[in-house]
């Protein structure tokens, strides 16, 4: 069985507990449990992060590592659960 697919009813937090937030930037008719599917070139921002251990440096936006492999949606990869994404702060 593979990984689940992550749709926009997902919830994705950084790793201090602000709410990241999903902008679709490529729109398609495939759907995911009738959502939309986040896919790996979408901009994911991330509001509320409290870090500020050292100095003023909450996360701002996530970057992803890795994707599907197998499953391609207009040639571009889906995030899935076993997705890797990297918080960045300004």
């Amino acid at each position: 069985m593979g990984n689940l697919l992550l749709n926009t009813h997902s919830v994705i937090m950084c790793p201090h507990g602000g709410m990241v937030s999903h902008v679709p930037t490529t729109y398609t008719s495939f759907r995911v449990d009738g959502r939309r599917p986040m896919f790996i070139t979408d901009t994911f921002t991330v509001v509320g992060c409290p870090n500020f251990m050292y100095g003023p440096s909450p996360c701002v936006m996530v970057t992803w590592l890795n994707g599907t492999v197998n499953l391609l949606v207009k040639g571009k990869p889906l995030l899935t659960i076993a997705s890797t994404g990297l918080c960045q702060s300004a």
